[in-house]
């Protein structure tokens, strides 16, 4: 019984701490609850890519609120390139890549670093959806008729 009541007393005084944004894993260590945008990026890109739907385009709002800075906004243009390659062979992520190209119409700056990129996938066929071949045509033309 001695056990049992140690065991008690020091749930009981877990109980009592109070929560300071920080979490313990189980190597001991303590992480800051608070990540940056870009750690989140990296440990949502898995999920987006290859996780069910629902949970990528989840994930993938989440990260769209984030975007602040100028290197945020490079990194998620670039992802949504990731985007369009790597989610076309599932049906239930068009709105994810219609979403995708819509970020790169919304950044036409950045966007510009991979025009040779866009003009190739919609020549390729990757870009086949009825709006995402339509929004990379036009953000194409934009593009180019700024040079």
């Amino acid at each position: 019984m001695p056990v049992f009541l140690a065991s008690l007393v020091a749930i009981c005084a877990g109980c009592n701490q109070q929560d300071n944004g920080k979490s313990t894993g189980n190597d001991g260590q303590v992480a800051n609850s608070h990540m940056t945008w870009m750690v989140k990026l990296t440990n949502s890109q898995s999920l987006i890519l290859t996780g069910q739907w629902n949970k990528a385009e989840a994930a993938w709002g989440e990260l769209k609120r984030g975007v602040k800075t100028k290197d945020e906004i490079n990194a998620w243009v670039k992802f949504q390139m990731e985007v369009l390659e790597k989610t076309k062979s599932d049906p239930l992520k068009e709105e994810l890549r219609e979403g995708a190209i819509q970020e790169m119409e919304w950044h036409p700056d950045v966007s510009k670093s991979y025009i040779d990129w866009l003009k190739e996938r919609v020549e390729s066929g990757l870009l086949s959806e009825k709006l995402v071949r339509q929004k990379a045509q036009e953000l194409i033309t934009k593009i180019d008729s700024q040079k």
